[in-house]
């Protein structure tokens, strides 16, 4: 999505939207300290940007320990495979440092809004969609590399064939 930059604000694209986040972030601040969070930020920024830049894809923002990213709705198979082959990389990288973090891969596909925000020109995503990729990634699928149904569909059937269906237990709750 290297022309990302170029579309105009309050445009509607439907597009694959990743979150990563890095796992056990506060318990590796308060055991290792602040060089390790640095290093371990490093790591996963420069990671992440070298993979980022070579690629259709478009790192919207960092937020603490997480990136945001985006994929055109053309490039979903090459979104999917690059971003598992960005999670291996990341956590060899930390388990080399003797880290035990990992870091989760939250996907989904569907629509955003393309935002500008005055007066630096920031460019951010708005959305259902945005906040689903962001939610999915709690509890269970803490580690690990989830996609939604919605990116599901959209993948190739050899890229499909690296994934299996997972479906929670059913529970019922009370109010």
């Amino acid at each position: 999505m290297k022309n990302f930059s170029t579309i105009p604000s309050g445009q509607k694209i439907n597009t694959l939207i990743c979150t990563c986040d890095v796992t056990g972030f506060a318990r590796l601040s308060r055991e290792k300290g602040i060089e390790a969070v640095l290093c371990l930020m490093n790591d996963f920024t420069s990671l992440v940007n070298e993979r980022i830049k070579t690629s259709s894809g478009s790192i919207i923002k960092y937020i603490g320990d997480s990136a945001l990213i985006i994929f055109p709705e053309d490039a979903v198979d090459e979104g999917v495979a690059l971003l598992l082959s960005l999670k291996k990389d990341i956590e060899t990288s930390f388990s080399r440092r003797n880290l035990r973090n990992r870091i989760t891969f939250s996907l989904h596909f569907g629509e955003v809004i393309v935002a500008r925000f005055k007066p630096f020109d920031t460019i951010d995503i708005l959305g259902d969609a945005v906040n689903t990729a962001f939610l999915i990634d709690r509890g269970d699928y803490r580690g690990r590399f989830v996609i939604t149904p919605q990116v599901f569909r959209k993948l190739k059937p050899e890229t499909r064939k690296k994934f299996h269906k997972y479906t929670p237990p059913v529970v019922y709750l009370a109010e």
